[in-house]
């Protein structure tokens, strides 16, 4: 949370992400507003943009290199023993919880919101050097 100022994070989610921080978050205190922005990032599949873009806007940041490398780890070789990062495990549980979402979805947008979630999460376990079935 102390690696941005609101100034700054306006500045990252207007270049990095397309969007406005004003149109993701009310007027309110900088928890509230990451925790809005986090929400937001979750909702439209963009966790891993969001990261990325903090990584790319504050480099230097220690602590917020450490969470990314928690989060986001380099995509293994084919010849490695084939043991899963916590990233991919990560992602392969969503891909497994959006599958079971899939299947009770009611409307229309909620369906297409779905799939697209799916299409991404399986995207990035291949991005990290997983496997998809």
């Amino acid at each position: 949370m102390a690696a941005f100022s609101k100034s700054e994070l306006e500045r990252l989610v207007r270049f990095h992400l397309d969007e406005s921080l004003e149109n993701i978050t009310e007027e309110g205190n900088k928890a509230d507003t990451l925790l809005d922005l986090i929400k937001w990032a979750e909702r439209k599949g963009h966790i891993q943009e969001l990261i990325d873009a903090c990584i790319k806007s504050n480099p230097t940041n220690e602590p917020l290199k450490e969470f990314s490398q928690q989060f986001n780890t380099p995509p293994q070789t084919s010849s490695s023993s084939g043991a899963s990062s916590p990233a991919i495990t990560l992602w392969k549980e969503k891909l497994e919880f959006l599958q079971a979402q899939e299947v009770t979805a009611v409307s229309a947008d909620q369906k297409f919101a779905i799939k697209k979630q799916i299409e991404e999460a399986k995207q990035k376990i291949r991005d990290l050097g997983g496997e998809v079935s």
